[in-house]
């Protein structure tokens, strides 16, 4: 079959359209994914500017100040990062932090409600990126148990503990080998005075803020009325009994049975809570009868 000219240039015209067609569809294709993320050499950069750099298994965010320059968030553990202009705790600034100075101090532990570290910088003492008051950096120290202290206060977890003396204040074991925590005029039970130094007759119950002697029984030193020390039990979830009666923090349940009532757990935040009890007669919500409840049916 013979072609002729016409035939031929209107052939190879078709050929390069499509072929320009191709290449233009593949740079477009291009153009948009670089748009979206540019990587270089392991370094992502997005439309908006944010450099994501994968090292060692892990994604450090870098961002661009106002003159294009790169400002890498450097990750210093337990939730806290800094860039060449603030420090950031779960992505927030910390107001007033100050980035030369800022550091790790001490391993901070209590139970499973807190399993972290502490820092500071000249200025203040932080715990979880939230200064802890009246905390002078110089002279803070972890004492263990949720308490710390420096040269003028004792502290709880992060705040100040108002009647602790941070001179005579220390830990010690008990004959159990349990730690306890007091100063020259109380021992404390989770920040709070329990027992006063001094009042040998007086002792600690294995619920620290609970101490008897012969004759009464107290909650955070307050005396609750009527309560027996020799058959006096704490039960759980400011609950308690003696052989007569129940209590719920410093007052006497009335009308609850002490021989049959029982503590109903029902899921908390992360635990379990008691803030229910029952008894053969009647469901309790902290200390207080609910006559809309049912004892021989109620259950979580």
């Amino acid at each position: 079959m013979k072609l002729n000219k016409k035939n031929l240039c209107i052939g190879l015209l078709v050929v390069m359209i499509l072929v320009v067609g191709v290449l233009g569809g593949c740079s477009q294709a291009n153009d948009r994914n670089l748009k979206g993320a540019t990587e270089v050499g392991g370094v992502e950069e997005t439309q908006d500017g944010v450099m994501k750099e994968k090292v060692g298994g892990d994604v450090e965010v870098v961002e661009k100040n106002e003159e294009g320059e790169s400002n890498k968030k450097i990750d210093l553990g337990w939730g806290y990062e800094k860039d060449n202009d603030f420090v950031f705790y779960a992505n927030k600034k910390i107001e007033g932090a100050d980035l030369e100075t800022f550091e790790p101090l001490e391993s901070f532990i209590v139970g499973a409600m807190y399993d972290t570290y502490i820092f500071k910088d000249k200025h203040s003492v932080y715990l979880r990126g939230h200064k802890i008051s009246y905390a002078d950096p110089d002279t803070f120290e972890v004492l263990g148990g949720g308490y710390s202290k420096d040269g003028v206060s004792v502290y709880y977890i992060d705040k100040r503990i108002s009647k602790a003396d941070a001179y005579s204040f220390k830990v010690a074991f008990d004959q159990e080998g349990k730690r306890e925590f007091f100063d020259k005029a109380f021992y404390y039970c989770y920040g709070i005075p329990s027992k006063e130094i001094g009042k040998q007759e007086v002792e600690l119950m294995p619920n620290c803020f609970y101490s008897k002697n012969e004759e009464e029984v107290f909650y955070k030193m307050k005396k609750i009325p009527y309560a027996d020390p020799d058959t006096f039990e704490v039960l759980g979830g400011g609950y308690s009994k003696d052989g007569v009666s129940v209590y719920y923090i410093t007052e006497k349940v009335e009308g609850a049975d002490s021989k049959t009532l029982e503590l109903i757990y029902y899921p908390g935040p992360g635990y379990e809570t008691v803030d229910y009890a029952k008894d053969k007669n009647h469901v309790y919500f902290k200390g207080e009868i609910k006559p809309e409840l049912d004892a021989s049916t109620f259950e979580f």
